[in-house]
């Protein structure tokens, strides 16, 4: 009897009864395997996924279904019988506001813990100060086995949802932190709600302006005005200082809520529009025609980046051998240097792509958020103008992540070579440089595929975008 299993409901049982079903008779596929046909997804949450005791989110389960070659329609009716029964989350039960939060954890373990303790203690005072319950999710210990925080987001979704991040230079240098917090602006891209995601400066803030003088995301943030709370590094917790400083972010949070809710009600009355003609900025047609052209570009540029990335990785396995075997100072220098003539030209053409790819995702962007704000004013999604953008986006966003959501780990390794030679340390922070760039472009895509999905839920009906023609 499989673990854990005289914890579940019959519903729960049958449930996974017939996702054990559907494993055996796809041969018994390792996680991994189905991890890496569904892309985007660890061999854990799989596992986790197939082997219960809880429910997973439905997103995971149609996508395990799908890579076991099973009909999601069938199972989804179990699924909703084995949710039903789930004991509700003690977190976000008869909580008002959802707070998420993003941060690089070595600065949590450098301060000893004061992130930690600092988002308890903002939860704690809001709810002191405005008399509203908090639910706070960090990936620690709020999201549970098996469930991907955006899905929490997607289905928790609403004006008493903020994001909170706590920026530093090592956030800024973190693929993952970056990829989390442009997913999330993108996937907010709705005009005012943006103001959901509030920056936190968590060190000294000319630190990060004489690191990242250039770097797009810093500029978002600087954009944005986050309150510095770089003191909270060093103050003792309960101190006057930490409550003073924990009292006005508490503050800021009820006053970014406030905010929203007013102009979300105002925007909810204006009058509805029907054609894209009657809200689209001058020159909107021509910039949409422009774009609708690149498509094919974009999706072979996104392809090419996974292609160097493998020529890197070729690379990096055949000098290998030769910069473990040099033993002096010279043979090491001599080594670095051809391995950085071996490598140069793929990290200038890396560098080049990414740069290429920004620019295009910054021109889409603009009208992810146009699309988003047209919908909610009643615009018709149907058109045969927004059908055409709509096929290109969501062409772009379920073809994209997944060639770039594959470089960070390997190009992490990569960069830890940096320092090793002069010569070799130009195409490795090159190669630094794009990799945050992609990890930017690649939580870009999954915000933009998850607002599409929302447009597709509310506005279009289940399987539009699929049914659109590829551009």
């Amino acid at each position: 009897m499989p673990p854990n299993q005289f914890d579940q409901t019959p519903e729960q049982r049958q449930f996974f009864q017939a996702l054990r079903e559907l494993h055996l008779r796809a041969g018994e596929p390792s996680s991994r395997t189905i991890a890496t046909r569904i892309g985007q997804t660890s061999h854990t949450t799989v596992n986790l996924a197939l082997r219960g005791p809880r429910v997973p989110s439905w997103p995971v389960v149609a996508k395990v279904v799908e890579a076991l070659d099973g009909d999601v329609e069938a199972i989804r009716p179990l699924w909703i019988d084995a949710q039903e029964r789930e004991e509700p989350s003690a977190q976000t039960d008869d909580s008002d506001v959802q707070v998420f939060v993003s941060y690089a954890r070595i600065d949590d373990e450098a301060t000893y813990g004061r992130i930690s303790k600092l988002i308890v203690d903002i939860a704690n005072t809001y709810q002191s100060i405005t008399g509203s319950k908090v639910a706070v999710f960090k990936d620690t210990d709020s999201i549970r086995p098996g469930e991907d925080w955006r899905d929490r987001i997607r289905a928790g979704l609403s004006y008493s949802t903020i994001f909170l991040a706590f920026i530093t230079p090592a956030y800024l240098r973190s693929a993952p932190c970056r990829e989390e917090l442009n997913e999330f602006l993108a996937f907010l891209t709705a005009g005012s709600a943006e103001r959901l995601v509030l920056p936190l400066i968590y060190t000294k803030r000319s630190r990060i302006e004489s690191d990242f003088p250039n770097d797009e995301l810093w500029a978002k943030i600087r954009q944005r005005q986050g309150p510095d709370i770089s003191n909270l590094r060093y103050v003792n917790p309960g101190s006057s200082e930490w409550i003073t400083t924990t009292e006005g972010l508490a503050d800021t949070v009820d006053k970014t809520l406030s905010s929203f809710r007013h102009i979300n009600t105002k925007q909810s009355a204006k009058k509805a529009v029907n054609s894209i003609d009657d809200t689209a900025p001058p020159g909107t047609l021509e910039r949409m025609a422009s774009l609708e052209e690149k498509v094919p570009q974009v999706v072979d540029d996104m392809a090419r980046i996974g292609e160097l990335f493998n020529l890197l990785s070729e690379s990096a396995v055949s000098a290998t051998p030769t910069m473990a075997s040099a033993v002096t100072f010279a043979n090491r220098v001599t080594a670095a240097r051809n391995f950085a003539k071996q490598i140069d030209p793929i990290a200038g053409e890396l560098q080049a792509t990414a740069d290429r790819l920004v620019s295009n995702f910054a021109e889409w962007n603009f009208f992810v958020q146009y699309l988003l704000e047209y919908a909610q004013r009643g615009g018709d999604l149907k058109s045969p103008d927004t059908a055409t953008v709509l096929a290109s986006l969501w062409t772009l966003s379920k073809t994209g992540s997944s060639p770039l959501s594959q470089v960070t780990d390997f190009a992490n390794s990569l960069s830890r070579g940096i320092g090793i030679s002069r010569d070799l340390d130009r195409p490795l922070m090159a190669i630094r440089s794009a990799t945050l760039r992609i990890a930017d472009m690649s939580g870009i895509l999954d915000g933009w595929r998850k607002a599409l999905e929302g447009l597709e839920s509310e506005y279009l009906g289940e399987g539009y975008l699929d049914s659109l023609p590829k551009p």
